[in-house]
């Protein structure tokens, strides 16, 4: 077969993969899994751009506890989307998002590769991003609302327009383009970091590993700088209007977080992180990623498995230590990747691996490490003093073992129904004279768009409110409304939280009849309770 032909063949392979492959994850997202009913979209996913959407941010008081301030821009087009499409095609138009990711993989290998045949390369980079994006972290977030793996594709976006551009000097040809580009593809992940603030350990590796490319010291800076003045311009766009609004509000911009430094009156003087999933001994900082793979649990709240960022941590290892001895990249004669674009790529994830260990350690915010994972190994690989058939062989092996070994996450899912999300709210006679009061943290702000809008929602504990908080700015706010309504009581937590309700009421004279409840019916999730109130004596 000629030449030509195999190329041509290979570019049309290629094509059709990068077409089909996102709508194969449509497909699969709308019927290879169930419904999406995960804590988070239970808890504001689908709250928040409702109540963005009809400016109930003055009205109710954080129905969907710390969350409920953060940015809603996200969630919109999915919440918009599930007004009018059935169950199925919200979440196949969600999958097919998430399936971009591919492309971009594949796009972001043929940089890597570009050494190599071009039918060669093709074939090898569809297989990388293949690899890539069967992970467990990855599979197991499709058609879900979590989000983290329709960030990554700006994230990888991003990356592949970087490696478009090594390693020619920016004073080379077209230098006004070099620099626009770079600032394009720092836009582009500072899009990701104003729509979901985890991604910002990726901008960060992404413009810190610039630093990398070029023994210049001024045009390496140049070059970091200009990446950053894109993430800047990619957070006002994208998060700017909702950090004004909670300086406005609350005089934190990203409000409760960070309260230590910011001071808000709002909330407690303290970081409001989660902790919960940061190393906390050495082992498990110098290892985390071995420790994790071993057990998931020590990174997230849902059980699954993934071999990729611990396989690229180990491979990492021991190219370090060819190094060390002596076998440096520069000796090899037989190297199969683009060394510029190798050395970008292994520093952007090494560093954004770093920021996100120290910040987060929760792995669906590391996402984007799995897919890449693949193309880190095989430019870590490269590198070492064996044969380039011996590399071939221990990399597909290697791939193929993490591939077979992948289990997908569960964060939550039921049974699909005509809508997305499906809830039958209880009659009020009076509507516009009822206040509904929160409690516990088991998460149910997801009813209130079932609910007229004339009703409110105040909560009175759980994440990030309550009376163990003291007298926050929240905390009075919350007193001051319900000593102005004059209307009816209603009570809305989960049957688990049931025992809180009498203590919790008291400090607002306020008692609840647990005699007249009525369960929520949704597709989302059993045992949330609507009950009446019947006493409020002495309202303090």
């Amino acid at each position: 077969m000629p030449a030509s032909l195999n190329m041509n063949s290979s570019r049309l392979i290629a094509l059709l993969a990068c077409s089909f492959v996102p709508l194969c994850f449509g497909a699969v997202a709308a019927f290879g899994f169930q419904q999406d009913a995960n804590w988070d979209l239970q808890n504001y996913h689908w709250y928040n751009p409702y109540a963005f959407l009809n400016g109930r941010w003055d009205f109710d008081i954080m129905p969907a506890q710390t969350p409920t301030f953060y940015n809603p821009t996200l969630d919109v087009p999915l919440y918009l989307l599930a007004q009018s499409l059935p169950a199925r095609a919200v979440a196949f138009v969600l999958g097919t998002v998430q399936g971009l990711n591919f492309v971009f993989l594949y796009h972001i290998g043929t940089q890597l590769l570009a050494p190599i045949d071009v039918s060669q390369r093709r074939l090898a980079c569809l297989a990388l991003a293949l690899v890539g994006v069967l992970g467990g972290g990855n599979l197991g977030l499709l058609g879900t609302t979590f989000y983290d793996n329709v960030v990554s594709v700006l994230v990888l976006s991003s990356l592949a327009i970087v490696l478009t551009l090594l390693p020619p000097s920016p004073s080379a040809q077209q230098p006004h383009r070099f620099w626009l580009a770079l600032i394009v593809a720092g836009f582009l992940v500072g899009a990701g970091t104003g729509l979901k603030l985890p991604t910002a350990v990726f901008a960060i590796g992404l413009c810190a590993g610039l630093l990398v490319t070029t023994r210049k010291i001024a045009d390496a800076i140049a070059r970091s700088f200009a990446f950053g003045v894109g993430v800047l311009a990619g957070i006002a766009t994208f998060a700017g209007h909702w950090m004004w609004f909670l300086w406005l509000n609350y005089q934190n911009p990203l409000f409760p977080y960070f309260n230590g430094f910011f001071a808000s009156p709002m909330g407690v003087a303290e970081s409001y992180r989660d902790p919960r999933f940061i190393p906390s001994g050495l082992i498990e900082w110098l290892f985390f990623p071995i420790v994790t793979a071993l057990n998931p649990m020590q990174t997230g709240e849902a059980f699954f498995r993934d071999w990729r960022i611990a396989i690229a941590f180990i491979v990492l290892l021991l190219t370090l230590g060819f190094n060390v001895i002596g076998r440096t990249a520069a000796q090899r004669s037989d190297v199969t990747v683009a060394r510029d674009g190798a050395f970008y790529l292994i520093a952007a994830t090494v560093i954004s691996y770093a920021a996100w260990l120290v910040l987060f350690g929760i792995y669906r915010y590391a996402i984007s490490l799995e897919m890449l994972a693949p193309l880190v190994i095989v430019a870590a690989m490269s590198l070492w003093p064996v044969s380039v058939k011996a590399r071939a062989a221990l990399l597909s092996a290697t791939l193929i073992g993490v591939t077979l070994s992948a289990i997908p996450g569960d964060w939550g899912r039921v049974p699909w129904g005509s809508r997305f999300v499906e809830t039958t709210a209880p009659e009020l006679a009076k509507p516009d004279q009822s206040m509904v009061l929160m409690l516990g943290t088991t998460p149910t702000a997801w009813v209130v768009p079932a609910f007229p809008k004339s009703v409110s929602f105040v909560r009175i504990q759980g994440y990030g409110i309550g009376p163990e908080d003291g007298e926050t700015g929240l905390n009075q706010k919350v007193r001051a409304r319900i000593a102005a309504h004059s209307g009816a009581f209603f009570t809305l937590a989960s049957i688990d939280d049931r025992l809180l309700a009498d203590s919790l009421l008291a400090n607002y004279g306020l008692l609840q009849d647990v005699h007249n409840c009525q369960p929520i019916v949704s597709n989302l999730a059993n045992g949330v309770e609507f009950c009446a109130v019947t006493a409020k004596e002495q309202r303090l």
